[in-house]
């Protein structure tokens, strides 16, 4: 069969109009009704035809239509995708400053941490150095009592042998 139409415009019938009007051209002609039966024919295939093509513009015409909307669809998505990732990095990158800021915190508080640390542990030998110096002067002290007890009973001793050596020898 020689056709010049694509399959997909071409539907059964019209196939079959068609293999009819060309076996009919093959068959032994009959003059008599042969004009009226090509025309007749011609016609009904020229009719169906635009039938068809009217089918196929119509279905062409709702394709484009979705088409149509399926790319604004895309689009309009894709825009609010693209969005969505912007906002997505602007946190993203937000929360890397603030994951920064707060690791250098920490790392300042560690720091200062060990400062403290640090002077705790000189104020606690300041504390026992200073415990170990009361304690010497406590016992400085001790020290001093009973060696200023010792003098005074020195000198009370001295005093009273004075006294007594003078009022009883009367030097």
């Amino acid at each position: 069969m020689n056709r010049n139409l694509p399959d997909s415009l071409i539907s059964d019938e019209i196939v079959r109009e068609y293999e009819t009007l060309n076996n009919s051209y093959r068959s032994p002609p009959r003059y008599d009704d042969f004009e009226d039966n090509v025309r007749i024919n011609k016609d009904d295939l020229i009719s169906q035809l635009r039938r068809e093509n009217i089918k196929f513009l119509n279905r062409n015409k709702i394709l484009m239509n979705k088409l149509d909307n399926f790319e604004n669809n895309f689009e309009k998505e894709m825009k609010e995708r693209d969005d969505e990732i912007n906002s997505i990095d602007n946190d993203n990158t937000i929360l890397k400053k603030e994951n920064y800021n707060l690791l250098k915190e920490n790392n300042d508080l560690k720091n200062e941490n060990l400062d403290f640390r640090n002077e705790i542990f000189d104020l606690e030998t300041t504390i026992c150095d200073l415990k170990s110096e009361m304690e010497d002067l406590r016992n400085a002290i001790q020290h001093l009592k009973e060696s200023n007890s010792k003098m005074a009973e020195t000198i009370s001793e001295k005093e009273n042998s004075y006294w007594f050596t003078k009022y009883f020898y009367g030097n």
